[in-house]
């Protein structure tokens, strides 16, 4: 046989050994996917309590929070709720550095523009004489010399 005919019936072996690869495969993803029937309607489903799962005894939450913490930061799949309500910032408002174009403010020492975040509080809006923040709720204005 020439070399031609070699490299057409090994390529025309070679495509259907991958066909019948991938049948095979399809099949045993398709049977790992199927969904877990509902329950009937008539049982009593009860909410479940702590979602969280549960220590090993002498181990207390708070510390291993801490260590997670500490070790990670902050582990969005702890159940820990962060966040910064409660924890009012105090805002000093001491100037403002005016352009047309780009007016930035100055804020708890801090250059901030427009969009720019303070704490919980994102700058809205900047005059020659005030600042607008907004923390997703209500603005709050501040003024130079208040």
């Amino acid at each position: 046989m020439d070399k031609k005919k070699i490299e057409i019936i090994a390529t025309s072996l070679l495509i259907v050994i991958f066909i019948l690869v991938s049948i095979s495969s399809f099949k045993k993803v398709k049977k790992a996917v199927s969904l877990p029937k509902p329950a009937a309607a008539s049982q009593n489903i009860e909410p479940v309590q702590g979602a969280l799962p549960t220590l090993s005894p002498g181990l207390n939450r708070k510390s291993v929070e801490a260590k997670v913490y500490k070790d990670w930061g902050r582990d969005p799949f702890s159940g820990v709720v962060y966040s910064v309500e409660g924890k009012d910032i105090t805002l000093k408002f001491t100037g403002v550095l005016w352009d047309e174009s780009n007016p930035q403010a100055l804020i708890n020492g801090k250059i901030v523009g427009n969009n720019s975040r303070v704490g919980k509080y994102t700058v809205i809006k900047i005059s020659k004489d005030s600042v607008i923040l907004n923390d997703g709720l209500k603005d709050l204005e501040l003024r130079l010399g208040q």
